[in-house]
């Protein structure tokens, strides 16, 4: 039962700590109770049982709040993890389910899993998002674990989610302009990412997208041939014009970073221990249950 005992530490610290976490994790009461219940239920389930946790959504969420747990340090040592990036003192917050307005007319927002960098409240919203203004870097986050990339919406059966998520964050921008450096992080267990063979459909877009001779040319002939209009003005929001966009697109850098990597890298926190340790029990992404 000592699994079940760590599980539940987690969710005693976490409650705990809210206050504190949510000085540097931004995310709607809403969402803070639903992920304990999730935790909760999840302990109630696997008592007394060897199996895996597959619940993306947790394991976001105990990723963000070991690294919140570090403090203004600990998201600065995240947002480096997420960019790839050595850049110094990154000041940050987190946002998780946040959402920026869609550069779509007909498609709803999109909830990004997690967003750091430039980044403010928009308007009086509870969890939409825009850019500060401060010329910082940005980074929108995609989190999965067994879970693949939705594609199609109303309108355009060809959408795929990586390419929405992109295109959010090259259109991300406020009545102060919009970021110069745009970071897309794809977030999964090591097992995918090491597997030669893609057995994910992300691994095929991403390294589409990334191939630095002609992912930018694909992901601009996607964008351009999207059946779903893009919107011209949205709330003083403005979809850039062709050479606008390019130019954008140009100044995106795609990452692939695992769950496991993050997680060894949180800070020395009794929390971040017991996430690690959650990682050492649970994570049963490549099939190796005793």
């Amino acid at each position: 039962m000592e699994n079940e005992k760590t599980t539940e530490e987690i969710i005693e610290l976490i409650n705990q700590q809210q206050t504190i976490l949510s000085e540097h994790t931004r995310a709607t009461e809403g969402h803070w109770r639903a992920m304990i219940r999730r935790m909760e239920n999840f302990r109630i389930s696997t008592s007394g049982e060897k199996v895996g946790c597959h619940d993306e959504e947790i394991w976001t969420f105990l990723t963000s709040v070991a690294f919140a747990s570090g403090g203004q340090s600990g998201n600065s040592d995240l947002f480096k993890a997420l960019t790839e990036s050595t850049e110094p003192n990154v000041e940050s917050r987190q946002w998780l389910e946040s959402l920026p307005l869609p550069p779509r007319n007909g498609e709803g927002n999109t909830n990004l899993d997690l967003a750091m960098g430039s980044i403010q409240t928009r308007g009086t919203t509870s969890n939409g998002i825009e850019y500060d203004g401060s010329k910082r870097p940005i980074v929108f986050c995609e989190m999965k674990w067994f879970s693949d990339l939705s594609y199609g919406v109303t309108g355009d059966p060809h959408r795929n989610q990586l390419i929405r998520v992109i295109e959010n964050a090259v259109t991300f921008q406020s009545s102060e302009g919009h970021p110069d450096n745009v970071h897309v992080t794809l977030v999964t267990p090591r097992e995918f990412k090491n597997r030669e063979q893609a057995s994910r459909f992300y691994h095929t877009k991403f390294y589409e997208y990334s191939n630095p001779s002609t992912g930018a040319e694909m992901m601009l002939s996607e964008l351009s041939s999207c059946r779903l209009g893009a919107y011209s003005k949205n709330q003083g929001w403005c979809y850039p014009e062709a050479s606008d966009l390019e130019e954008r697109i140009q100044k995106l850098s795609l990452h692939w970073v695992t769950f496991e990597d993050l997680i060894s890298s949180t800070p020395e926190s009794e929390l971040a221990m017991l996430v690690r340790d959650f990682e050492a029990t649970y994570n049963h992404s490549g099939g190796n249950v005793e």
